[in-house]
């Protein structure tokens, strides 16, 4: 890939997020964005397959913790008309590596 398709890539990339954010804006409703502190404090750590999907580790029961919150949760809060804030809609769940297997070959187990 030659610089000048690389740049072409970036502008397009922010272009694609000023226009994302411009429509965000224009919402009755918020939109939240929930990393790994949020995470912490609501659930203590532990994996919720309600809100996060697994992009590392093999464990999916409720009782792994997540090491690490690689993308974070999208929720939109309230509606097209300014109402029910207290309703918050999963756009995008948080994908997560939870407890890792111990191994040779494992970058986050111990």
């Amino acid at each position: 890939m030659g610089e000048t398709q690389s740049h072409g890539f970036v502008l397009q990339i922010i272009t694609d997020a000023i226009i994302l954010d411009f429509r965000m804006l224009q919402q009755k409703a918020y939109f939240m964005l929930s990393g790994a502190k949020e995470f912490e404090k609501s659930s203590d750590g532990r994996y919720d397959p309600a809100l996060m999907e697994i992009r590392y580790g093999k464990d999916p029961s409720q009782k792994s913790r997540v090491v690490l919150v690689v993308a974070p949760l999208l929720l939109k809060k309230g509606d097209l008309q300014g109402q029910n804030y207290d309703v918050g809609v999963v756009i995008e769940r948080a994908q997560v590596d939870i407890e890792a297997p111990k191994g040779k070959r494992s970058y986050l187990g111990k």
